[in-house]
C-alpha cells in the first residue's frame, strides 16, 4: 500500500483481505464495521450493529437469545457474540423467505393476473 505521502506499507496477507473484502462490501453499498472480536459492547453499540432499538436488545438479552454480562449496572455484550446473533437472524430470515416464495409459487401466487 501507498500511503497519502507517498510512502510504501507492506501489509500482512490477512489485513489486505479484509481490505479487499470491505472494499468491495462498500463499493455495493453496503456499510462495514471493523471490531476486534473480544469488544465489549454496550448494548446502544449491539443494537446499532443489528439495527434494531435497544429496548428490542435487551428483550433478546433477557430471554437469553443472546448472552451479555453485566459490569456494575451496565449490560455489555461481546461483539463477536453479535456478529454470530447477526450472522444467524439473516440466515433464518433468507430460509423463511425462500419458504414463503416456494409455497406462493406453488400456489400459482406469481401468476395471479398474467395471462397465459
Amino acid at each position: 500500500m501507498i500511503d497519502m505521502a507517498g510512502v510504501r506499507h507492506v501489509l500482512p496477507a490477512d489485513l489486505a483481505a479484509v481490505l479487499v473484502r470491505a472494499a468491495g462490501l462498500i463499493a455495493e453499498g453496503k456499510r462495514v464495521s471493523v471490531f476486534a472480536e473480544d469488544e465489549m459492547l454496550t448494548t446502544q453499540q449491539a443494537a446499532d450493529r443489528l439495527n434494531v432499538s435497544r429496548q428490542y436488545l435487551t428483550r433478546l438479552l433477557e430471554r437469553g437469545d443472546l448472552p451479555s454480562i453485566r459490569v456494575g449496572s451496565h449490560r455489555r455484550v461481546a461483539a463477536n457474540e453479535v456478529a454470530a446473533y447477526k450472522r444467524l437472524r439473516d440466515a433464518k430470515r433468507d430460509r423463511d423467505l425462500d419458504e414463503l416464495i416456494a409455497i406462493s409459487e406453488s400456489l400459482g401466487g406469481y401468476a395471479l393476473g398474467q395471462e397465459d
